[in-house]
C-alpha cells in the first residue's frame, strides 16, 4: 500500500465542456437490458464503489465509455455478460 501512495498523483478534472467522457465525469446511461437509468462517476481504480454510483476507468464498463459521446451506444464485456448502454448524458 504504501508504494502505491508513494506513486500516486494529483489528478485535476476537467472542467470544460462534457462533450466526450473522461476521467472524472459523471455519466447518465441507459441500460438496454433491465430498461432503467443508472448514472456512474468515472474514478481511478481504487477509489470504485459501483454499489456508490463509482466506477474504474479500468472496469470493462469504464474503458468502454472513455472517449465516447452523448447518443452513443456502448458494450461491455462484463463477468455477467455483454451489456449494453447508450449515452444519455455526461456531467
Amino acid at each position: 500500500m504504501k508504494n502505491v501512495i508513494n506513486k500516486s498523483e494529483v489528478i485535476v478534472l476537467e472542467r470544460g465542456p462534457a462533450d466526450r467522457v473522461v476521467f472524472g465525469r459523471t455519466v447518465v446511461l441507459y441500460d438496454v437490458e433491465n430498461y432503467r437509468e443508472v448514472t456512474y462517476q468515472l474514478i481511478g481504480p481504487y477509489e470504485s464503489e459501483p454499489e456508490k454510483g463509482r466506477i474504474s476507468v479500468t472496469s470493462p464498463l469504464g474503458q468502454s465509455l472513455i472517449g465516447r459521446e452523448t447518443g452513443d451506444e456502448v458494450k461491455a464485456k462484463t463477468p455477467g455478460g455483454i451489456k449494453e448502454y447508450e449515452i444519455l448524458e455526461i456531467r
